[in-house]
């Protein structure tokens, strides 16, 4: 989830000269992401206490890896909402508040300690991503680097979720 953060100014100025969508309206996109994760929290909740963890982050995975490859087939600004909406609602879906949840549901006896030690550091995506797709960018272009990511981001959540956490 925190690889994201990382790489959304990479894709700026490549929609800024394709699309002609000034600098200042594309990064208003991270105040959306901001916003719509603090609107999905009271949602999803209340629905991480009555369902599987592990299915509220496989809808987030698949989600979040269809909105990426939606948006490298965008073509105008509004469909550049749309579906930047959907990879961030899915990025929510698995991202910070479903984690902890997480966490603190299988580390009831050391929920504090394994807080503590998920919150230490940089990210392995925040480390991988940014380096990553700047070159999938120079390599091809920002559509192939999008649908990339997507790909590869799902595949790796997925993979996760699948071997690491429990079905309950």
């Amino acid at each position: 989830g925190m690889g994201i953060f990382g790489i959304y100014g990479l894709f700026v100025l490549p929609l800024n000269q394709e699309m002609g969508i000034d600098v200042a309206s594309l990064n208003l996109g991270l105040a959306l992401m901001m916003v719509l994760m603090g609107v999905i929290g009271p949602i999803l909740g209340p629905i991480l206490d009555k369902t599987s963890i592990r299915s509220v982050m496989m809808v987030g995975a698949g989600l979040a890896w269809f909105g990426f490859w939606a948006l490298s087939t965008a073509n105008n600004a509004l469909m550049l909402v749309i579906f930047y909406s959907l990879m961030v609602i899915g990025l929510g879906l698995y991202g910070p508040l479903t984690s902890n949840t997480l966490l603190v549901k299988n580390y009831q006896a050391d929920r504090a300690r394994a807080l503590a030690i998920a919150a230490i550091g940089i990210s392995i995506s925040s480390m991988v991503m940014p380096p990553l797709v700047a070159y999938m960018i120079d390599l091809q272009d920002w559509r192939f680097a999008m649908a990339a990511v997507g790909f590869i981001c799902g595949l790796c959540v997925l993979a996760a979720l699948w071997l690491l956490v429990p079905a309950g």
